[in-house]
């Protein structure tokens, strides 16, 4: 699915002493069948953009777009019976709504295991496949296929979420998320908190997730290594503005750029920009492993 966002403002506080700009102005497409990395310093309006593409806020001004369809008109618009189609895909504690509802949008939030509520770990991540007026057939299949996709074993299905790990509990609210096949996929810092392999084994577990279905997905993070070795594409934000957007190569073959804006690169970048201001001959483009075991071998005569 492919989103669109044309002249997108969004402004906390509006008329308010507290008034802020999260968003100024900006204009960004995020390609559909890749990950989208979304980077920028604190404040520069990451997770206001999450939370307008899932429809959880609606613009101040300008428009969103997936797949031509403008998403918070779709979330006032009424359907033939005359109750409000959703767009959103982030889990509500709100069981009022029992139709039949295809999610456009689901949102993996930092300590995602926040939003877990249920007795059960099957029904928690029941819980959304439930409210879109699944069969108990189609339920059960996207419980499994969430779970496998998290890796949860089926063991686990009748534990209380509550009783588990940190780190179980948050494969369980990914799976949850995951359950509900949005087509596309925002992650708003999931590994936050883990140490390093299970970051590795949630945020590669989720890319993965991506390969095999070919969801949008979104990544937020503060590490650049994530980002580096994670998305396909990247948007750069600066002080609520658009600031750079191009092919992870792209955007840190500019290393000097990001720094001089505030923005943090890659360790390995770093280490190959103080080479280089060593007097050493060397890619300052550097940001993966690979590339720096490459071009230490070159340095070193092969």
């Amino acid at each position: 699915m492919r989103i669109e966002c044309k002249n997108l403002s969004y402004i906390y506080g509006r008329n308010t002493p507290f008034e802020k700009i999260a968003l100024d102005n900006i204009n960004i497409v995020i390609e559909k069948e890749l990950i989208t990395g979304l980077i920028g310093h604190t404040g520069s309006g990451k997770s206001t953009l999450a939370l307008l593409i899932c429809g959880l806020l609606r613009p101040t001004s300008g428009s969103i777009f997936m797949d031509g369809e403008e998403t918070y008109k779709a979330a006032e618009e009424e359907d033939e019976t005359g109750k409000k189609r959703k767009i959103r895909g982030a889990k509500k504690s709100n069981r009022q709504n029992s139709e039949k509802m295809k999610f456009k949008a689901g949102i993996i939030f930092q300590y995602p295991e926040y939003q877990l509520f249920e007795e059960t770990v099957y029904k928690d991540i029941a819980y959304g496949p439930t409210n879109m007026g699944l069969s108990k057939q189609e339920i059960d299949g996207k419980v499994r296929e969430a779970s496998e996709f998290a890796g949860i074993p089926e063991s686990l299905f009748e534990a209380s979420p509550f009783e588990l790990s940190g780190g179980q509990r948050r494969r369980v609210a990914i799976a949850g998320v995951i359950a509900m096949d949005p087509p596309v996929l925002i992650l708003d810092e999931p590994a936050a908190g883990l140490d390093p392999r299970g970051r590795e084994e949630i945020l590669g577990g989720l890319c993965e997730y991506q390969k095999i279905t070919k969801k949008t997905m979104i990544m937020i993070s503060h590490s650049m290594e994530d980002m580096a070795k994670y998305a396909d594409k990247v948007h750069v934000l600066k002080d609520a503005k658009s600031y750079m957007y191009g092919s992870v190569e792209e955007i840190f073959s500019q290393a000097e750029v990001l720094t001089q804006a505030g923005l943090a690169v890659p360790q390995i970048t770093n280490l190959f920009l103080e080479l280089d201001r060593r007097g050493l001959d060397v890619n300052k483009s550097v940001y993966n492993l690979d590339r720096a075991k490459d071009e230490i071998i070159k340095l070193l005569g092969g």
